[in-house]
Parts: C-alpha cells; structure tokens; sequence
C-alpha cells in the first residue's frame, strides 16, 4: 500500500509537470490551443508577436463547428503541431489526376516546410495505368509503381489492401514541397482492362507511411475516395518537416533571429539547409520560447531512469546512490550491500560507548565509596565524642571557658610535641595525660 501511494504521488508530480509545459508551449497572452490542437510556438495565431514570423501564422477559424485550424488563411487544415520531432500533419484532402500534372503544396513556404520523403507514402486509388512520381527538376530520378485492373475486382480497392490491384504505393526518395504526378497506360500484356492515356482518371493521397500500413486507417481513406458521397469525410495526414529558416546556426545568431531562445537548448543545423533547436540533456519544454526548456526530475517519472538505490534529482540530471549503510553499484538489482566500513565503524562505536559506560560506573563506584567512609567517620566522631563525655564537658563549662578549653586534635599534636613520651606526665581518670605549651 506504501509503495502504490509513492508511485500515484510520483505518477501526479510529473502528470503536473507534463500540464505546466504544455501550458507554457505558446507565449504568454497568446490562443494556446484551437479545438484542442495545442499550438507550440514558434507557431501562433493573432498578433505578430504570437508567432516566430509569417511563415509560422496560423489561422483558426470559427466558421466551423468545430473551429478548424489552418495554415494561414486559406491553407491547409492542420491536424498536429510537434516540436520533437520537427514536424506538422496537414490535411492534404483527396487529389483527382487526370494524365500529368505538378502537385505543389500552396501557401507553404520553401524556406521553412519540405514534404517528409521518409515518412510518407504517396498512394494512387484506381487501376489501368502506371503511376509516377519525380522532383520538377531535369533528370529527376521517378518513382513508380503499377495498378492493374481485373475482372471480378473493383476498379478502385477498399478493403484495405494495396498490392497492385485497384490501388498502389509508392515512397519519394527526397523531401521537396513540389513533385511532378504522372499517370500512363499499362500495356494490355500487363493489364485485362487498359485505357488511352486521356481517359486515365485516378486519385491520389498523400499519407503517413506508418497510418497507411494499418488496415483500420486505409480502409476508411480508400472508402472515401470511392464514394466520397456517402463515405465520411476522413482527413490525411501528410507529415511536413519544418525547420528555422534556410540558414545555418551560425549564421542564425549573426542574423539577429535567431530562434533558439530558451536557457538550456542547443540549436542543430538540418542538412541541407535550415535549422532546428533542441533542449538540453535532462530538460523537457520548447526551446523556441524564453525560459521554455524546464529541469526534468528524473526521479519522479512513470519510467525513472535504472536506479535500484536512491535516487536524487539535480539540476539537468541526477544521482544515484546506495542508501545510508550501504555501497556498491546502485544501478544494478541488488547492487547494494551493507557497508564493511560501516560495519568496522559500529564496532568501534560500540566499544567506545561500552568503555565510557564502564568507566562511569567505576567513578561512581568510587565517589559512592568515598561518601560511605565519610558517613562512617563521621558517625564514629559522634561515638567517640558521646563516649568521652563531651557532651558533660558542653554542659559544665560556659562558652567563653569551653572555647579556651576545647581544642582541635592538630592543635594538641602541636603543643605535645605530637604526643612525645617525654611530656608525658602520668594517667587520669579518662585516659594519658601530656604536659602541653
């Protein structure tokens, strides 16, 4: 029960932390989310100051219900904004190819947004012809990939597959914001139902490679190409990388805009040109923003880092030690075991505790001794004192005689001569009797 109350503690601790940043991701003042897209800076909507520069405005509008968030307005309908890694998901929507055409993605800026060869596929719905797709540039290596049509089959697939009949894929092998589509005749050897080049028609999209591969995200998307009618509408989600600019980031911090502006962030140049920031090792936020990238407590994740001992949090990282008593290598099960050194130094305590405990009971001892041989003394003076009569002696002489009368033993040792034989002058009643000066 103790130990399930400290991981909900830790488990809360960073559920708050995860909520703090992502309400410090836009600047202060600023719309932070549109119909909960969050809206990381250096992407804004409203005033200039909300967003890096024009080429990061957002638009959300509210002539929708839901609003809708766009790429500036009219653009694309933004669908996720991510800061790592550096990219946005827009709907690119559905794109009817009649033959050859350019496929450019508008209102996007080139400084600052390529389409993601690496993370996307380009899919064409249809059969009968061959489908392409190359950069604008001369000498531009096309990627291809065939659609064949067969009785018995649809024209344009819906179950989900993609293997050629009805419907194929293909990847680019570079990032650009601009691609050359082309559609062309199979040849009636490869094809029992092929169709002159001007009657081609197909439709084409351009999707996340890893959504596109999941039977339950194509289905729905090749379904609305069919029948777009009666089919809901399904958004794309085409993956655009985005970056600072198309300087260097070094150049950046001569320019004097540079984007890098958080404490504890780090700026990457992204070959071939631009660049992106970063936080720090051990710090979590948007780097993009003043004082945006904040300390992570490793300590108190719901997947802390290996640490079987103790663990403590420090300003960019942590530390890992054994608990008190103990050494060895905390970040291993069982890396801990009872200190030798610890043990050898409770021994010595304990022999140092057991010889001042000794050694109290000895002064005791002797104190308490000491007492017991003055209590008896003094008990004997009174016997000795009653038993020669000192108490007559008090009662017969007044005080001025018994103060002349009455002398301590030092004194008379003194005035005897310590009791010398030759002052001794016979015995009394009450004992030897000395001759004294």
């Amino acid at each position: 029960m103790h130990t399930f109350a400290i991981a909900a503690l830790h488990f809360f601790q960073f559920l708050a932390t995860i909520l703090t940043l992502v309400s410090s991701q836009a600047i202060p003042g600023c719309t932070p989310t549109c119909n909960n897209i969050t809206i990381h800076y250096p992407f804004g909507i409203g005033d200039e100051r909300c967003y890096h520069n024009e080429g990061f405005k957002l638009v959300c509008s509210m002539d929708q219900d839901p609003p809708i968030l766009y790429m500036n307005n009219p653009g694309y309908r933004v669908v996720k904004i991510k800061l790592v890694p550096r990219v946005v998901y827009l709907d690119t929507g559905f794109n009817q190819l009649l033959g050859d055409q350019n496929w450019p993605l508008k209102v996007l800026d080139d400084r600052f947004y390529r389409i993601s060869a690496a993370q996307n596929v380009f899919v064409a719905l249809g059969c009968g012809f061959k489908f392409s797709v190359s950069l604008p540039r001369a000498g531009g290596n096309a990627s291809t990939c065939d659609s064949s049509c067969h009785p018995g089959y649809p024209n344009m697939t819906t179950d989900g597959t993609c293997s050629g009949n009805g419907c194929c894929c293909i990847t680019v092998a570079e990032d650009s914001n601009s691609y050359v589509i082309k559609l062309d005749p199979l040849d009636e050897a490869n094809s029992t139902l092929s169709a002159p080049r001007a009657m081609l028609n197909a439709t084409f999209i351009v999707e996340k490679g890893e959504y596109w591969r999941r039977t339950e995200y194509a289905i729905p998307l090749q379904k609305h190409a069919a029948t777009p009618e009666s089919a809901p509408q399904m958004p794309t989600d085409t993956v655009v990388n985005w970056m600072l600019g198309n300087s260097s980031c070094a150049e950046a911090q001569k320019s004097g805009d540079f984007g890098c502006l958080s404490n504890n962030s780090d700026c990457h140049d992204d070959p071939p040109r631009g660049y992106g920031c970063q936080c720090q090792q051990g710090y979590i936020g948007n780097p993009y923003m003043p004082n945006g990238c904040q300390d992570i407590d490793e300590c108190t994740q719901p997947d802390p880092p290996p640490c079987f001992g103790q663990c403590i949090n420090t300003v960019g990282s942590y530390d890992c030690i054994c608990p008190s008593g103990t050494d060895g290598n905390p970040r291993v099960k069982d890396g801990c075991a009872p200190s030798k050194l610890k043990i050898s130094g409770l021994v010595i305590a304990i022999g140092v505790g057991s010889g001042i405990v000794i050694l109290l009971f000895v002064l005791a001892a002797v104190v308490i001794r000491r007492k017991v041989r003055a209590q008896n003394a003094k008990r004997k003076k009174e016997y000795f004192f009653k038993q020669n009569r000192g108490l007559l002696l008090q009662q017969l002489v007044d005080k001025d005689i018994a103060e002349r009368m009455i002398f301590s033993l030092e004194e008379l040792e003194k005035a005897t001569h310590s009791f010398d034989e030759s002052r001794k002058l016979g015995g009394g009643g009450h004992g030897t009797v000395y001759k004294g000066m």
